[in-house]
């Protein structure tokens, strides 16, 4: 930062009103901060419960290798929202980047675990085969991420960690859509195929459509 920009700043926070930088700051935080909270809240009323005695042979020696996928992805769940946080690119870039390659560190693993448990799933061929796709579409826009910050296209890392952490909510997706089956008395294992699919092909594709409109507002 040079020196006029110092001094523009200077002049920007002496002419804001009282408290102004405390409430952008309030308001930059509220949207991570709510996600944050929603992670928490469904990793401990979804998750918790496999890490606790479980008696099903549907599991069996696989439950090591659920444990390590729901612990990675509920870490990448709740780490994600920060790093869209402004104030913290700006003012502390190192613990951007820190949180950032766990992030990135916690999906590998994770999608990892995925692909080993997919053909186990549920729903039959749709399931196993929509969540093996949830993995490899994680690994992929996750990977875009991380190549297009090396590139140095920032524009194009925050797109492709969007669509990331899109796909990192399919696990909130997967329970509502599931719950919603159950209350409308819908075959369980039919449900399981539907919410494999539309946990992340869905909202991707809503943020392909934001993302389109975006571009066509600021074309010459």
């Amino acid at each position: 930062m040079d020196g006029r920009t110092d001094v523009l700043a200077a002049e920007r926070l002496e002419h804001a009103p009282p408290g102004s930088g405390r409430n952008r700051a309030m308001r930059a935080y509220a949207g991570p901060l709510l996600l944050m909270t929603g992670a928490l809240a469904f990793f401990l009323a979804f998750g918790l419960r496999y890490f606790g005695p479980i008696d099903d042979p549907h599991f069996g020696e696989r439950l090591a290798v659920l444990r390590v996928h729901i612990a990675a992805g509920a870490v990448a769940l709740f780490l994600g929202p920060l790093q869209f946080v402004r104030a913290i690119r700006a003012r502390r870039p190192a613990v951007h980047r820190l949180m950032g390659r766990v992030y990135l560190a916690t999906i590998l693993v994770s999608a990892l675990a995925g692909l080993w448990l997919a053909p186990f799933a549920n729903g039959g061929l749709p399931g196993s085969t929509g969540f093996a796709a949830l993995s490899v579409v994680w690994l992929a826009t996750s990977a875009m991420a991380l190549t297009a910050i090396r590139r140095g296209r920032i524009r194009e890392h925050r797109e492709w960690m969007i669509r990331s952490y899109v796909v990192t909510l399919a696990f909130v997706w997967v329970r509502l859509i599931l719950g919603t089956g159950l209350v409308l008395g819908a075959d369980i294992q039919a449900v399981f195929g539907v919410a494999a699919w539309a946990c992340w092909a869905v909202p991707l594709l809503v943020v392909e459509l934001v993302f389109g409109a975006k571009r066509l507002r600021t074309a010459p």
